[in-house]
């Protein structure tokens, strides 16, 4: 019901596991890795732990969607079985006919038989087994007796345990000291940090369609401090949190309606306080609907003039101040906060002359005429002119300046509402901005109180960009553009024989430059690499810098 509300082409944080959402979090990289190299060696036992939530099953699924044709694959997920029952359902998955009747040996000679074949048909045999903390010790030594079926030179089968960490206490067991020494490779899941988390929700609201940030910086931290980087817990209470804004008219989910939707999901009520709740909730479930026609009934209010404009964010309220992003802050207090819509019906019905709006104006930093009225619709036509939008997750003013490109944000008006105000330039310890009203400034101090997080940047990537480019790459067209923009600017003095690859050597002039424009030092060539570059060679323009 909010997608269209937050112009999202399908619901971010499902808490099933759609590989086309999955966010490849260092661990979950070292887990994949881990695993593939088990896969690599002979056959034995591959374990993957982790606690409830924290992605076993996106691995998991991942890991057999990348199987290379010549595995031949048993999945278990029912682990309340017997060694016998086991043995049944991994024949049954892979095939192998065996009568019920005939018992455990019968069936151990069944697919002993089958693993020569597929051996003899180079194909290797993988058994993943889900849940294997509920194994009891008896069936993990069968599982174990699995793995000495093998050839003169070759083990015949690979097992992968995926379970909560009880699995490994299990296996540290004296009487199952022989299985640990089959374990060929092993990982454990943890939760994302902060800044994975950050990255993690930006992620699936970018693969659902989202054109800005939707989640403060005071959200993302309030998210992490509920969550605790628990993947499952982040989607419960994110997806919590979306419906909450929405249904208050909220464009930006703050840091208040993540911990009420925190204490929603992770409450557990018992007895009559269940009922008392059941109750309350019953009525909200009404209340929602008539929330949202309070919000879409409200006017936008008068348009400023540029003085008014820079009076009403220096002298807003003070419930204005703060309560975007104050973590219990009542909800009601934030009806009015939706972004003003550039109006030009000056209230009595008569049409009122007015510049460029905020949107206009910032197409026309880039030599574009267009009328475009919203920040999607200039997102999903920014390909039409050569440009892309990129969402930022910045809550420092240094670094949306590092990028010296103009950048859309959301500031508290005063007002209790919030604008779309273009961050176009730097006036000394000011920054010059584009607002409902028009030119003003505002000193980085005050700009920091009413930023709400986040901006939104547009800007021409070069040939072949698709990603951040790293050493030892090979893309042509952008290794040519970053040597070009190098020697420009006295980095490098020749040409080099690259091949079109991202050479060690060339890496090394990019951290010079970094370093020297106060950018991150990883030799990363990342979106704030290249406009810095481009801005630098004159191929994009810049910040206006109108001095102290």
């Amino acid at each position: 019901m909010y997608l269209e509300h937050f112009s999202l082409r399908q619901r971010p944080f499902l808490i099933s596991p759609d590989p086309a959402f999955l966010y490849p979090s260092r661990g979950h990289r070292e887990a994949l890795a881990a695993l593939r190299y088990g896969l690599e060696r002979e056959g034995g036992f591959l374990l993957l732990t982790g606690e409830v939530g924290t992605g076993k099953t996106t691995i998991c699924r991942h890991l057999i969607n990348g199987l290379p044709e010549h595995f031949h694959l048993a999945y278990i997920l029912n682990t309340r079985l017997d060694s016998a029952d086991l043995l049944a359902s991994i024949c049954k998955e892979l095939g192998v006919m065996v009568d019920g009747a005939d018992g455990v040996k019968a069936c151990v000679d069944a697919l002993y038989e089958h693993l020569l074949a597929t051996h003899g048909a180079k194909r290797q045999t993988l058994v993943i087994i889900e849940e294997a903390q509920n194994l009891d010790a008896n069936v993990l030594e069968t599982l174990r007796l699995l793995t000495n079926l093998e050839t003169d030179s070759a083990k015949l089968l690979h097992i992968v345990l995926i379970g909560q960490p009880e699995l490994l206490d299990t296996l540290n067991r004296p009487a199952l000291r022989q299985l640990n020494q089959r374990v060929v490779a092993s990982c454990h899941l943890g939760p994302l940090s902060r800044r994975e988390l950050r990255d993690y929700v930006h992620h699936r609201l970018a693969v659902a369609g989202a054109r800005q940030a939707i989640f403060s910086a005071g959200a993302i931290r309030a998210l992490y401090a509920r969550s605790g980087g628990i993947p499952r817990l982040v989607n419960l209470i994110a997806e919590r949190s979306l419906v909450g804004a929405y249904g208050y008219g909220r464009v930006r989910v703050g840091a208040g309606t993540v911990n009420r939707a925190a204490r929603e999901i992770l409450a557990r009520p018992t007895g009559a306080r269940r009922r008392r709740i059941a109750t309350i909730g019953g009525a909200a479930m009404c209340l929602i609907p008539l929330a949202v026609v309070a919000v879409i009934s409200l006017s936008p209010g008068p348009v400023l003039n540029p003085a008014q404009l820079a009076s009403a964010f220096i002298h807003g309220s003070a419930e204005t101040t703060g309560a975007p992003d104050k973590q219990d802050a009542p909800l009601p207090s934030d009806h009015g906060m939706v972004p003003a819509a550039d109006p030009i019906d000056g209230g009595d019905g008569e049409e009122k002359p007015q510049g460029l709006t905020v949107f206009e104006q910032w197409l026309a930093h880039w030599g574009i005429d267009s009328r475009a009225k919203s920040l999607p619709e200039i997102c999903e036509r920014a390909t039409d002119y050569g440009l892309a939008c990129e969402v930022l997750d910045h809550d420092s003013i240094a670094d949306l300046l590092r990028y010296n490109l103009p950048v859309l944000v959301t500031l508290a008006n005063g007002r209790q509402g919030l604008d779309y105000v273009l961050v176009h330039g730097v006036e000394g310890e000011s920054l010059a901005l584009y607002g409902p009203g028009g030119d003003f400034t505002l000193p980085r101090e005050m700009f920091a109180r009413r930023w709400q997080g986040g901006a939104t940047l547009l800007w021409r990537p070069p040939p072949e960009y698709r990603a951040p480019l790293h050493p030892g790459q090979h893309a042509p067209a952008l290794v040519a553009t970053l040597e070009e923009d190098l020697t420009r600017l006295g980095y490098l003095t020749e040409p080099l024989v690259t091949g079109g690859v991202y050479s060690d050597y060339l890496a090394h002039l990019v951290k010079r430059f970094q370093g020297d424009r106060g950018l991150q030092v990883d030799g990363i060539v990342g979106v704030q690499t290249l406009t810095r570059l481009a801005v630098d060679t004159s191929r994009q323009p810049g910040l206006a810098d109108r001095g102290g």
